[in-house]
C-alpha cells in the first residue's frame, strides 16, 4: 500500500510539473514531509501533494472510505487470480452500494470474485456476466451487483476494475480552504527541508470523492495559508490553477 501511495504521488508530481510554466528543473528527492524536494536554481522547493474530497455529511463512512474498502477487494482478487496462474481477461466489478465493505470482508470477497471467473470463464474473444439474484446468494455474495468477464485475445495481463459513478458537486471556496487547513499544522515541519513549501491540490482522481465541477469564482480566493504557493490540478481538464494565498496577521 505504501509504494502504491508513493506511486502515486509521483504521478500527481509529473502531471504537476508538466502544466508548470516556467518549469522547474532539478533533481527530484522523495520523501515524506513534504513528499518531494527539488533543488532548482540554487533553491530547494518542497513539494507536498495532497487529494481534494467531498465534504463527509456526518452519516455512515465517508465516500472516499468506502471507495478504498472496494479498491483493496479489486487489487485482492487481481493478486489471488494472477497468482493462480489464469488467462488475462478484462473483469468488471458492480459493487452494491448498500452494503459497505468490512475489513475482514476483503479476502472473502477477493475469493468470491476469483471463482466468479472461473465459474463463468467465456471462450476467446467473449465475455460472460454474473447477477446477484436470491438463486445464487450462497456463493455470489450481495455485496456485488454483477460481476462481468471478457477474454480479450489480444490482452497479454489481467485488468480488474470497480466503474461506478456518481454525481459531480460544485466545488466552493469552503472546500479548498478545508484541504489548506488540514495541512497547514504541518508546514514548519515542512521547511526544515526546504527554503519554500507548495502545496498541490489534486482533483478528478481515481476515486470518485474527488470528482468537482469547478467555476473560476470558487477559485479566485484569495485562502489564508501558509504555503509559498498553491496550485490546483484537474485531472480530467487537463488544467492547472495556481490560487492566490496571505498568510494569517
Amino acid at each position: 500500500m505504501a509504494t502504491q501511495k508513493k506511486e502515486l504521488e509521483r504521478h500527481f508530481l509529473n502531471r504537476f510539473l508538466s502544466h508548470l510554466v516556467p518549469p522547474l528543473d532539478g533533481e527530484v528527492e522523495p520523501g515524506e514531509e513534504p513528499d518531494f524536494v527539488i533543488a532548482s536554481g540554487g533553491r530547494r522547493i518542497g513539494i507536498e501533494m495532497t487529494e481534494l474530497h467531498r465534504k463527509h455529511a456526518g452519516s455512515g463512512r465517508p465516500m472516499q472510505a468506502d471507495q478504498a474498502m472496494r479498491k483493496r477487494v479489486i487489487d485482492r482478487a487481481k493478486e489471488l487470480y494472477d497468482a493462480e496462474g489464469h488467462p488475462p481477461v478484462h473483469v468488471s466489478v458492480f459493487f452494491n452500494e448498500h452494503h459497505p465493505i468490512q475489513k475482514e470482508a476483503v479476502e472473502p470477497l477477493a475469493k468470491a470474485i476469483v471463482g466468479t471467473i472461473q465459474r463463468n470463464m467465456p471462450a476467446s474473444g467473449e465475455a460472460s456476466r454474473e447477477t446477484y439474484d436470491w438463486v445464487n446468494r450462497a456463493y455470489f455474495p450481495e455485496h456485488f451487483i454483477e460481476i462481468s468477464v471478457h477474454n480479450f485475445p489480444v490482452m497479454t495481463q489481467s485488468f480488474f476494475s470497480g466503474p461506478g459513478g456518481t454525481w459531480l458537486v460544485d466545488v466552493t471556496p469552503d472546500d479548498i480552504q478545508r484541504v489548506l487547513d488540514a495541512k497547514e499544522g504541518k508546514y514548519t515541519a515542512y521547511r526544515r527541508r526546504c527554503e519554500e513549501a507548495w502545496l498541490v491540490i489534486n482533483c478528478d482522481g481515481e476515486f470518485m470523492s474527488t470528482w468537482f465541477d469547478f467555476d473560476n469564482e470558487a477559485l479566485a480566493g484569495p485562502f489564508r495559508s501558509g504555503f509559498e504557493r498553491v496550485f490546483i490540478v484537474r485531472h480530467f481538464a487537463n488544467a492547472m490553477n495556481e490560487l492566490v494565498v496571505r498568510r494569517e496577521p
